[in-house]
């Protein structure tokens, strides 16, 4: 592996959720479920880059760009209503589900340490 990837192993975590999408949505004929991946900053806990699976590059990129800077060991309940308020499309509370899903499972894993 290249320093450039042992940097980005040493600095970031890699974080993942998903949900089910709508059914009869775009997302769901392509993917079946909303996935969300993103590289949490070991020392901040800041999301540092975001992903989501959706058919359309252009909420790939609102996702990435709302979503980006949050520190999720802050509350998420902002986050969860700006999504709602700023993503008005059918997968929007699948989206909310998966971050939620993501979000706990970094939780738990700060919390054993």
């Amino acid at each position: 592996m290249n320093d450039t990837g042992n940097e980005i192993i040493d600095r970031y975590i890699l974080l993942g959720g998903s949900a089910n999408a709508p059914k009869e949505t775009g997302v769901h004929n392509v993917f079946n479920v909303i996935s969300v991946s993103m590289l949490i900053d070991r020392e901040t806990h800041c999301i540092h880059n975001a992903q989501i699976n959706v058919p359309s590059k252009l909420t790939q990129q609102y996702f990435s760009a709302l979503v980006e800077g949050f520190c999720v060991l802050d509350s998420t309940n902002e986050l969860y209503q700006s999504i709602r308020k700023n993503i008005m499309t059918s997968s929007n509370n699948a989206i909310v589900q998966a971050l939620k899903m993501a979000i706990l499972r970094y939780r738990d894993k700060i919390e054993e340490k």
